[in-house]
């Protein structure tokens, strides 16, 4: 079943939470087990994303292009990204096992 988001104000918080989702997937396959997995969320004005680097892994702005790249790749025309409602006990349940994300 298909949700439809009512408010533009709503519509761009939902477009910058999936914007993360592309920037995490970009960064897993750039960069593999080097990075934690972890989320933020969606802000006024964008989104930020928390994450540990593992390995002495360094991320510059000179990478900047390539995970761009590797973004654009994941988030094309015509990628679907499910409109999920999910009660606050059942993602608490889902995020146990990432541990960042409790901090949040």
């Amino acid at each position: 079943m298909s949700q439809k988001i009512k408010s533009p104000a709503a519509s761009f918080k939902a477009m910058r939470h999936s914007c993360e989702h592309v920037l995490h997937q970009a960064l897993i396959n750039l960069y593999g087990p080097k990075i934690q997995e972890a989320m933020g969320p969606a802000t006024a004005d964008g989104f930020y994303i928390d994450l540990n680097l593992k390995s002495g892994l360094k991320i510059a702005p000179e990478d900047f292009p390539k995970i761009e790249k590797e973004m654009k790749k994941i988030g094309k025309p015509d990628l679907n990204i499910p409109l999920l409602f999910v009660s606050r006990e059942k993602i608490q349940l889902f995020f146990l096992a990432v541990p960042m994300e409790q901090l949040h």
